[in-house]
Formats: structure tokens, C-alpha cells, sequence
């Protein structure tokens, strides 16, 4: 209701939507077995399901229009995985296949679909992370087993988190305003030289495009096979 409502009041203002940026995120941080069904569903809730709302109510204006962009912040995590992110990582996975398949469906309308992948940046998003609820006092029987018996591996998360808190502390820290400057870009460019994927920060960035460029071949030559090159971009509409 909240997101129709949105759309509507939009509309009812400015008469179109050029750009939509769904950029919301949340994340949960420790083994997979230890997170709740509650946290996992969350996740996906936000990451994924909340994406396909947006859109789904936005891109009937932009087809109508002929004209409009989804940008969809993704991570690296949506290429490559860090453990104990798992879930997470999962839901990003997910986001990079939804975002990818709209610009297939959409660009006959004039309409593209890109993805933004930042690495690590010092946001809200790093104060908010989840710990597994079995640590809390909400615990059913048995569930703080699970934690005790994965031993020094359970610790590894606290670990990282701090490096990465420490990372952000640094007087060089990446500033997350890097985003924003490559979405301003995005949104500047002409649609048929806007690329599908593009990396942002210095934290492990080199990975994600590893993963991109091969990826971008298989994809290719897939689309090649199935005779749907023309829909990998906006360059026909």
C-alpha cells in the first residue's frame, strides 16, 4: 500500500517517473544455520521481494512514457561471496538476476536497467547489522547449541567487523558519496552507452569484475545462441 501510494502521489505531482533508485538494504551477519527463518525472510523481504514491488509499480509509467531508469543498488556481494554473510550474499545474488532480467524484458519500451555494485563504505547499514537471533534473549531450546558447537569458527564474525570498523576509522576511509556521484553519472548518460554492471570502491571491487567480464561473455554468447542479442540493450527502441 505504502509503495502504490508513493507511485500515486509521484505521478500526481510531477506527472512521470524518469528514475527509480532502490537502493534499501538490509544484512545478518554469522553462520546460516543460526539465523532464524524470521531474519532470512527479512532479508529477502528488503533486498529482493521489496525490489520487484517498486518496480512493478513503477515501470508501467515508464513504459507508457518510453522512456525511464532502474538503478539497483546491489554489492559485491552480489558476485563473489564473504563468509558469513551467506544470506545476505544470497539475496544480492538474487537482486543481480532480477535487475539483469528487467533490462531484458524492458528495453524494447525504452526503458533500462542497470546495477550499481559498491564494496565496503561507512553508511548506516554497518551499525544496523543483524547479529543471529539465537544470541538474543529471544533463543528457543537449543538454538544457542548451534552457536556453541561451531566454536572458534563463531567468532570470526565479531572479528571481521571489527577490521572493517577499523577500515572506516582510517583518515583515507572510501567515502560512500562515491555512490551517489555513480548514480548522478547513470542517470546522465545516454542510454545506450550505459554499462549493466558498475563497480564502485576500493574494497575488493577487483573480484566483482572478475566475475562481471566472465559472466558478460557466457551471457553473451547465451543471448547469441537463443537469437535475443537485441534485448540485452536500449540501443533498438
Amino acid at each position: 500500500t505504502s509503495v502504490d501510494n508513493a507511485v500515486q502521489s509521484v505521478m500526481d505531482q510531477a506527472g512521470r517517473i524518469d528514475v527509480l533508485v532502490n537502493n534499501a538494504g538490509i544484512a545478518c551477519i554469522g553462520p546460516n544455520e543460526t539465523m532464524t527463518m524470521a531474519q532470512v525472510q527479512q532479508q529477502f523481504d528488503t533486498n529482493v521481494f521489496g525490489v520487484a514491488r517498486m518496480n512493478r509499480a513503477v515501470a508501467p509509467h515508464m513504459r507508457h512514457q518510453k522512456k525511464g531508469l532502474l538503478i539497483h543498488i546491489s554489492s559485491g556481494c552480489g558476485r563473489v561471496i564473504i563468509p558469513f554473510l551467506g544470506i545476505y550474499s544470497a539475496s544480492k545474488f538474487a537482486l543481480e538476476a532480477l535487475a539483469e532480467s528487467y533490462r531484458y524484458d524492458l528495453s524494447g519500451f525504452g526503458v533500462d536497467s542497470v546495477i550499481v555494485e559498491p564494496g565496503a563504505y561507512p553508511t548506516p547499514v554497518w551499525g544496523k547489522l543483524a547479529q543471529p537471533e539465537v544470541w538474543g534473549q529471544s533463543a528457543q531450546p537449543g538454538d544457542r547449541d548451534r552457536v556453541a558447537e561451531y566454536g572458534e569458527i563463531a567468532e570470526i564474525p565479531a572479528q571481521m567487523g571489527a577490521s572493517v570498523l577499523d577500515m572506516f576509522a582510517q583518515p583515507d576511509a572510501p567515502d560512500p558519496k562515491e555512490v551517489g556521484e555513480v548514480v548522478a553519472q547513470l542517470i546522465d548518460m545516454p542510454a545506450p552507452e550505459r554499462p549493466l554492471r558498475t563497480v564502485v570502491g576500493r574494497s575488493g571491487p577487483e573480484f566483482a569484475d572478475m566475475v562481471n567480464q566472465a559472466a558478460e561473455q557466457a551471457q553473451g554468447e547465451l543471448m547469441s545462441m537463443l537469437g535475443l542479442t537485441h534485448l540485452m540493450t536500449g540501443k533498438h527502441a
